[in-house]
């Protein structure tokens, strides 16, 4: 993998690169927040309720597992496995996967490749340009606006977030300009993890 492929979006590339670097939790969210791009399609309010648990679960709440594979068993049925939006399947399939699970379970290739890069971009940012974060920028405001646009995933204030961060001294050229430019933001975002301290 290099920058060039990153930047051009190959997604093949990328996500053989992403497979090697990803913490459960970006695995995770990633499925998650391609399934937010599709809420509406999802045809049964248990997957809605299942893609929540894995959200939670995501973030520490282990009990939202168990709560989530219970819920995800609606797909055995035929009605709602055949009513789901063409390559979700795979996608829920990888938001319950474990560390046990093959690589292609886990973290597919997906068949909406622009969606995936685009995730990708999110979650990963640009890999090959680490983005070194003074904790001076976490000032109360920019982690208020993060904590309420993590909460919601709403993430319409990402501008106001980057003028909270500039104000507080940051200068760093990839982390205003992710935050102004149009794109998609999912929790997970690169950005938003590095204000809120996530690891």
């Amino acid at each position: 993998m290099t920058e060039v492929e990153w930047l051009a979006g190959q997604s093949k590339a990328m996500v053989t690169y992403a497979r090697s670097v990803a913490t459960m939790r970006q695995r995770r969210l990633l499925a998650c927040g391609y399934c937010r791009l599709h809420w509406d399609a999802l045809p049964d309010d248990r997957l809605k309720r299942f893609v929540v648990h894995i959200e939670k679960y995501a973030d520490g709440a282990g009990s939202s597992l168990v709560r989530a594979y219970t819920l995800y068993d609606v797909v055995k049925v035929p009605a709602v496995r055949n009513a789901l939006p063409p390559g979700l399947l795979p996608v829920l399939k990888s938001a319950q996967a474990s560390n046990g699970d093959s690589i292609d379970n886990s973290f597919p290739l997906w068949s909406d490749a622009p969606a995936q890069v685009a995730l990708l971009r999110d979650i990963f940012g640009n890999p090959f340009h680490p983005t070194p974060f003074s904790p001076e920028w976490r000032t109360a405001t920019a982690v208020a606006l993060a904590s309420q646009m993590y909460e919601s995933r709403d993430f319409g204030a990402m501008p106001i977030l980057a003028d909270a961060l500039q104000d507080a001294g940051c200068d760093n050229t990839d982390v205003l300009n992710h935050c102004r430019e149009p794109g998609v933001h999912v929790r997970g975002c690169w950005v938003v993890d590095l204000v809120l301290d996530k690891g």
